[in-house]
């Protein structure tokens, strides 16, 4: 009989051993959520957040860039072919643009025109 009553008391703690990992495993797992974590610090402390993130913004816009501007000389006999370049650029990418925009309506109009004309030019030869 005392081996039943061991085999009893062995498995009374087995099962709290078992239950008490359980709950140090559940424990692992919320110290582990980093992002409920962080959502919940962030609506319990919601102005230190906030004045936080406003001085780090600050510092970060004070770091002076990184590269330096380069400047290039424009030679003296291309000072006005420079102007003239940009602004046919301009235009250029003005006219992608609008006939991007365009594009549907040309071809319904197209469609319309030549497509149209030419079933019932096809429409009046079949007829005798």
């Amino acid at each position: 009989m005392a081996d039943s009553s061991d085999r009893k008391t062995l498995g009374a703690e087995l099962d709290a051993a078992r239950g008490a990992i359980t709950g140090h495993a559940a424990a692992v797992r919320r110290d582990w959520n980093l992002s409920a974590r962080l959502k919940t610090s962030v609506t319990n402390n919601r102005l230190a957040w906030v004045a936080g993130a406003a001085v780090v913004g600050l510092l970060l816009s004070k770091i002076p860039p990184l590269r330096r501007k380069v400047v290039v000389e424009v030679p003296h006999f291309a000072i006005g072919k420079v102007e003239k370049r940009g602004k046919r650029g301009l235009l250029a990418s003005v006219l992608k643009v609008g006939l991007a925009l365009a594009k549907p309506a040309l071809g319904l109009w197209a469609k319309e025109r030549w497509f149209s004309n030419r079933a019932t030019a096809i429409s009046r030869q079949e007829r005798p």
